[in-house]
């Protein structure tokens, strides 16, 4: 017997959906330290760059985050801290 899956369900669908959330948080995250520190534009393309590098969960965290920071450094920090993270993560063996 042939089983449909809702549309909403589908890989394809679920990965599409994750592309186009991460893109859109990075864009917003992007014009909104823009607008916080007050960024040039090349400065901002550093930032964006940054952020690109991020999941979709980290992202999320960082939105909230953001309204805490008062200086560029305090940005720079947490994401140095989350990269620093992932790779002693992707460093780690996997159990056996």
């Amino acid at each position: 017997m042939l089983k449909l899956t809702p549309f909403k369900e589908t890989y394809s669908y679920q990965k599409n959906f994750q592309e186009d959330a991460h893109a859109l948080l990075v864009d917003k995250l992007t014009k909104q330290t823009k607008r916080k520190f007050h960024l040039a534009d090349k400065t901002t393309e550093k930032v964006r760059l940054r952020l690109v590098r991020l999941t979709l969960a980290d992202l999320d965290v960082l939105f909230e985050d953001l309204m805490d920071m008062r200086l560029l450094r305090d940005l720079n920090q947490w994401l140095d801290d989350r990269f620093a993270v992932a790779q002693i993560l992707a460093e780690m063996p996997l159990a056996a």
